[in-house]
């Protein structure tokens, strides 16, 4: 991935199969900075979203990664902590994760 500039990956279905938009997010984006710890990143990654998943996952970024510049945000590694569980970035921050229809939030 070193020697790419930029990767898109589609999101379109993002909340199919009774998955929230907003876990979706969180995952995805939980991927990409652990793909940026790891040096194995391209230098952008873009995510293609529909307009009714936009919403849920611009929300999100904003939770776990702060403010965004014109629907972009920036992971910087150098800040990425494995927290307690393993996690990079403060998943327990976004409301539908912690649902108890999430299963990832129960996994019995």
């Amino acid at each position: 991935a070193a020697d790419l500039e930029c990767v898109a990956c589609p999101a379109l279905g993002a909340g199919v199969k009774g998955w929230d938009p907003a876990v979706t997010a969180a995952f995805g984006l939980e991927a990409a900075a652990s793909a940026a710890l790891a040096n194995e990143a391209p230098r952008s990654i873009e995510f293609v979203l529909g307009d009714d998943t936009f919403a849920a996952w611009s929300r999100v970024f904003e939770t776990l990664l702060g403010p965004g510049a014109d629907d972009a945000w920036t992971i910087d590694p150098e800040e990425l902590v494995e927290d307690d569980v393993g996690d990079l970035l403060p998943l327990r921050d976004v409301d539908e994760i912690c649902l108890p229809r999430t299963l990832w939030a129960n996994p019995d």
